[in-house]
């Protein structure tokens, strides 16, 4: 009531967890009277418990049955009730108040946004994430999962604007609309490189074969596992901008793969992706899907296997193998199923698993991993090589599976689950398989993971190298970290990849951005000019190492060719370097600073080469740029 000098508790609610609290900013000259909205989750994080209202600037509160005991004036499948935030109270909330009439609000749950012209005595839907299929009009279509909104009258007229999954949507009617009928759109999200990716599978990663083709433009094949925005697949030269990614899987995107779909076909006739618990493939390229489960026999556990990892086994010159780590329902065990027919079906290859040492639930030999499993790898020059982390040791194979060595724990103490192990990958150069890196996302060093615990200390690190992974229990890991100017910085780190051809050069992607080091690991440096500071989740690289893909966790796909052939000649950008889709002075300048740079330059990017049959940037495409000065790319 004073600004902020002094603060009191609010009382008056029962079984609640998370809240969201919004006003009018219309109600600030009064702070006694300000009308003040609570929107929150149930105790237990199941459901939506209510909008809570106060009249007197939140000193007393009532309830408004914003809940299942209350349905909106246009029920539809989608939003029988009030419960907005269903089951995702926890993750989706979003309350907004007209600034200039404190009865005008809008709540925003996982599938529907709901409006209220009362103050909350009764609400009608007023957007929705399928609208087609609960026969509202097109233009009522906002993606799912509310996070944040804003109201505006800057200019004189209103303008709502949502934070969802899928981007930012903007209405103007949103008040005024009949019942069910407003109009949104999602046009600001062009030039917005905001996308959530969780995978990225390239063509490239594969060598060219008389089974399974990669022609140079199909190289360029890149395929990602998006959060909520579905599996994207790039658009290839010739067939348009290269700078476009088709949706051809909806719902959640996460692990992803690329094969041949039958012998002889093009690398990108198979594409494999996973959805919750759930593996789809398709055999046309993207242009259907269908599921890809024959063969698990058991029940997955959600908590590890909400994002499904898919390995690919790039040795199998058919394009048709691929691993999948998971754990079981109820009992937490892990397995390990591979496909070799492209998916069309899976089979365990637990096989013996011998213990590093007798304990609680791994005596001697076991028929499957004693841990969850957080990930899973191919060598990429033996075949039958794999290799498998938990949550706290690795397992490796050589032969396909049929018997598997544990190693000692990874983490160089006795943690538990906040080692959390991101990824694990072999040393292309150890034929034996016994050199392996894995990678954590840890934080701290505890046991039961709480606040107090030690934060992990610089000696270790994330990153961790084993060189003798099949010798059980004298199996042993060393801290890869650097030193000096050459650290690696003490951050988690979601993936670990080795250059395929090269073993001395290791890529890891870190909280902070792509770090690589040329030395086996003796010395680090960030990668790639131009990468911003940003959660890299996933790295592919080609076959032959000429170049690297990424995936990122807030900033779209990214690409750099470390060395000369990395990309079919003259691969056509559109010259819109700031994604704003208007080619102006910023992108002349960027254009003029890349001049004379080929896809053998750190600073070369394909989206100012603009003509030409060759990777590079020349005077040619600076003018071809220039001519198009004030339009759209």
């Amino acid at each position: 009531m004073d600004d902020g000098a002094s603060w009191a508790k609010i009382g008056g609610f029962s079984d609640v967890s998370r809240m969201t609290v919004a006003a009018s900013p219309g109600d600030l000259g009064d702070a006694a009277t300000a009308r003040v909205y609570i929107l929150a989750e149930n105790g237990a994080r199941t459901a939506q418990k209510d909008v809570f209202r106060s009249d007197d600037g939140g000193q007393t509160w009532s309830s408004l049955a914003v809940n299942s005991s209350r349905a909106p004036v246009n029920p539809n499948a989608d939003q029988s009730d009030l419960d907005v935030m269903h089951g995702q109270a926890f993750y989706n909330q979003m309350i907004a108040v007209d600034p200039q009439n404190h009865d005008r609000l809008l709540v925003g749950g996982n599938l529907c946004l709901v409006r209220s012209l009362d103050g909350g005595v009764t609400w009608a839907v007023m957007a929705d994430w399928l609208p087609q299929f609960v026969s509202m009009g097109d233009d009522t279509y906002v993606h799912a999962d509310y996070h944040a909104a804003a109201i505006s009258y800057a200019g004189g007229s209103m303008r709502f604007y949502a934070g969802t999954d899928g981007g930012i949507f903007r209405g103007t009617d949103v008040f005024t609309a009949a019942n069910g009928n407003a109009h949104f759109e999602d046009r600001m999200n062009r030039g917005i490189v905001s996308h959530l990716i969780y995978t990225v599978a390239t063509a490239a990663e594969r060598a060219d074969t008389a089974s399974c083709h990669v022609p140079a433009a199909t190289a360029d094949i890149v395929f990602g596992g998006f959060q909520d925005n579905g599996a994207r697949l790039r658009v290839l030269p010739g067939s348009g901008d290269p700078t476009v990614f088709n949706q051809i899987a909806g719902g959640d995107g996460f692990g992803v793969g690329v094969g041949c779909a039958s012998t002889g076909d093009q690398a990108g006739s198979l594409l494999i992706e996973t959805y919750v618990s759930q593996v789809n493939l398709s055999l046309d390229g993207g242009a259907n899907f269908s599921s890809a489960m024959t063969g698990i026999g058991i029940n997955l556990d959600p908590q590890y296997t909400f994002v499904m990892k898919i390995a690919t086994d790039i040795t199998d010159t058919n394009g048709r193998t691929f691993l999948t780590p998971l754990t079981e329902a109820g009992t937490q065990l892990g397995h390990v199923y591979r496909t070799t027919d492209g998916a069309s079906s899976w089979s365990s290859i637990n096989g013996t698993i011998t213990c590093a040492n007798s304990r609680n639930g791994c005596t001697n030999t076991t028929s499957a991993f004693p841990l969850p499993l957080m990930n899973a790898a191919t060598n990429p020059r033996v075949a039958s090589a794999y290799a498998a982390v938990s949550l706290s040791r690795a397992y490796v194979t050589t032969n396909g599976g049929a018997s598997w060595n544990e190693t000692v724990r990874v983490y160089p103490d006795n943690s538990g689950n906040c080692v959390q192990p991101s990824s694990i990958a072999f040393d292309p150069g150890d034929a034996t398989g016994n050199t392996v890196w894995v990678s954590s996302k840890g934080t701290r060093t505890s046991t039961v993971c709480t606040s107090t615990a030690i934060p992990i200390p610089d000696t270790v690190g994330h990153l961790f190298k084993s060189t003798n992974a099949h010798a059980l229990g004298s199996s042993s890991w060393t801290a890869v970290h650097g030193s000096g100017a050459g650290a690696l910085p003490n951050v988690p780190i979601n993936v670990v990849k080795v250059d395929p051809g090269d073993n001395q050069t290791i890529y890891v992607g870190t909280e902070v951005g792509l770090y690589r080091s040329i030395d086996g690991g003796a010395n680090w440096s960030r990668y790639g000019t131009g990468l911003p500071l940003v959660s890299v989740t996933d790295v592919s690289i080609a076959f032959d190492g000429s170049s690297v893909r990424i995936a990122t966790y807030g900033r779209g796909f990214w690409e750099i060719y470390p060395r000369s052939g990395g990309s079919p000649a003259g691969i056509a950008g559109n010259g819109d370097f700031n994604f704003d889709q208007l080619i102006d002075g910023i992108d002349l300048v960027r254009e003029a600073a890349a001049l004379l740079t080929t896809n053998a330059d750190a600073d070369y990017t394909a989206i100012g080469n603009l003509t030409g049959a060759t990777n590079s940037i020349d005077a040619n495409d600076f003018a071809a740029l220039a001519a198009k000065l004030g339009g759209r790319p």
